[in-house]
């Protein structure tokens, strides 16, 4: 048990730290995400939410925007808060998260951890006037 810990804190400081390495400084412009972009990111917070076994995330309807961080260029994004329905892996139940990308070296990673969406933020219009998404206890924060 002391050794899974262990691993999953290790996973996290290492994830945590590159989020914070990398965001800032290479943030780059990207066009919206696609389905894959976003399951590959949902997989990587869940991975470090629960380092046991690989998830295989599948993601049920659309995805709902709360904050998207505007590029330099038109219909491009530097980062997106996202609110998403899925289930971990195959016959687990579904769940519902708010979550954020990040736009590196023109691909879209996951960062910021996966948290239960605030009420304020199911179906209200995403926030476009922000230079960086972030999540706060489950709901956006524009920055």
């Amino acid at each position: 048990m002391e050794s899974v810990c262990s691993k999953k804190h290790s996973l996290f400081l290492f994830a945590l730290s590159l989020s914070f390495i990398i965001h800032p400084i290479a943030a780059q412009d990207c066009s919206l995400p696609n389905n894959n972009d976003i399951r590959t990111a949902l997989r990587l917070l869940l991975l470090i939410d629960d380092p046991i076994g690989l998830p295989n995330p599948t993601i049920f309807g659309s995805v709902q925007y709360v904050c998207m961080a505007q590029g330099d260029t038109i219909n491009t994004y530097t980062s997106l808060s996202l609110v998403a329905t899925y289930t971990p892996n195959p016959g687990q139940p579904e769940a519902t998260s708010i979550f954020q990308m990040g736009c590196v070296s023109g691909g879209w990673y996951g960062y910021g951890g996966l948290d239960t969406p605030h009420a304020s933020v199911i179906g209200a219009a995403p926030r476009i006037d922000c230079s960086d998404c972030r999540n706060s206890g489950g709901n956006d924060r524009c920055v």
